[in-house]
């Protein structure tokens, strides 16, 4: 893990560069709108991407529930020091499912993406550094629950898949709501290669596989999360939910668009996308 700590300290045309990209960013999202091109130069530095995602941070004013976790791939991660990236999970756009179909919001002229996925909960408070290269036993006493859950990845920058993980990370981790599904129950007696998952949109399966397709699994993911926000300064509270990446892919969905996410004898999801409306 990187003991490097993220600066806010850069020169003064940077700095209020990155801050006037965040302020477009967090207009956007607050206005429900999408935006066709990226607002402004795109930043060069994971640590650039960080510090406009501080800022709309900042501009959102809502508490965080948790943080997702995605992946860098090709060919991004020639050039980046990290293969995952985070991204924040607001309060107020966690559903805790208990049944039925969730409506779940989009970004009318943006873009959308269902993502099955494992979501862990703290057990207790972990500070900056807390936890310095940590062994799964020990990363694993730190998680009370792991439940199956869908990520709504959800963005106002209608391009970005030509633009890759930094505009991603600009915009708030491209999140805009997650489903906490059922518990795992004894989860630590329960292997990766078992939780099974198959995606459904609109009737049509676009992606299967298990949760073993999470580069080292869910306790990778949260290594990461613990590295970067000790990087970032972050404390994650008691009762932090990760969203620990994507198992069957990332898929694109419109707004109308159903989807199934089925983790067989552990449970399912079924969603339904809304228009997202300003403010919300």
């Amino acid at each position: 893990m990187s003991t490097a700590t993220y600066s806010n300290e850069f020169p003064d045309a940077l700095s209020e560069g990155l801050a006037d990209i965040a302020r477009q960013i967090a207009t956007a999202r607050r206005d429900a709108c999408g935006l066709r091109d990226f607002p402004g130069t795109l930043p060069q530095t994971l640590e650039e991407a960080y510090y406009v995602q501080d800022r709309v941070i900042e501009a959102n004013g809502r508490d965080i529930a948790g943080w997702k976790i995605g992946r860098i791939g090709e060919p991004y991660c020639d050039t980046l020091i990290d293969r995952r990236f985070s991204g924040p999970i607001f309060d107020g756009t966690v559903v805790h499912h208990r049944g039925g179909v969730e409506h779940l919001p989009a970004i009318e002229g943006g873009i959308a993406f269902i993502e099955a996925e494992l979501i862990l909960k703290t057990n207790a408070e972990i500070g900056p550094g807390h936890l310095a290269n940590p062994q799964p036993d020990e990363l694993a006493r730190h998680i009370d629950t792991i439940s199956i859950g869908v990520e709504i990845a959800g963005t106002t920058l209608r391009n970005l898949p030509a633009l890759g993980p930094i505009a991603s990370i600009c915009d708030s981790g491209t999140n805009v709501g997650l489903v906490v599904g059922e518990e795992i129950r004894n989860w630590r007696d329960v292997s990766l290669q078992e939780i099974p998952c198959a995606v459904t949109i609109d009737g049509n399966e676009v992606g299967t596989g298990d949760a073993s397709n999470v580069p080292g699994g869910y306790l990778a993911a949260f290594a990461f999360l613990l590295d970067i926000c000790a990087r970032r300064g972050i404390t994650l509270p008691e009762g932090t939910l990760i969203s620990s990446g994507a198992i069957t892919g990332v898929h694109p969905i419109g707004i109308g668009g159903t989807s199934r996410c089925d983790f067989g004898p552990f449970g399912q999801i079924d969603v339904e996308m809304v228009k997202l409306l300003p403010g919300e």
